[in-house]
């Protein structure tokens, strides 16, 4: 999933910003974003709905998973400061997935 999910971040990135001079040795560090994760149980009527305990876990891993690579030089995650920009952060990343996907 998270292969996924980087696979169509990088897919919708322009190329304008990649350098074809840079060597994966001088990149010493990456950051990334918090995982997100929703996570919805199908009940009866073929209805889905959100489930909080299931998504929680499911970012706890997908945190742990992404800190214990070592394939990748991931130094820090980034941490947003305020609710208000916390939220802000994680309804445009919401959206550019759901912009993608829906793509």
């Amino acid at each position: 999933m998270l292969i996924g999910i980087t696979l169509m971040f990088t897919s919708c990135v322009t190329n304008k910003y990649f350098s074809k001079n840079v060597n994966a040795s001088e990149i010493t560090e990456i950051k990334y974003f918090a995982p997100l994760s929703y996570v919805s149980l199908i009940e009866k009527g073929n209805k889905s709905v959100f489930n909080d305990s299931l998504s929680s876990i499911s970012k706890v891993l997908l945190d742990s998973v992404i800190r214990n690579n070592n394939d990748f030089k991931i130094e820090k995650r980034i941490d947003v400061n305020g609710l208000k920009n916390n939220l802000k952060v994680n309804n445009e990343l919401s959206f550019l997935i759901q912009t993608i996907m829906n793509a």
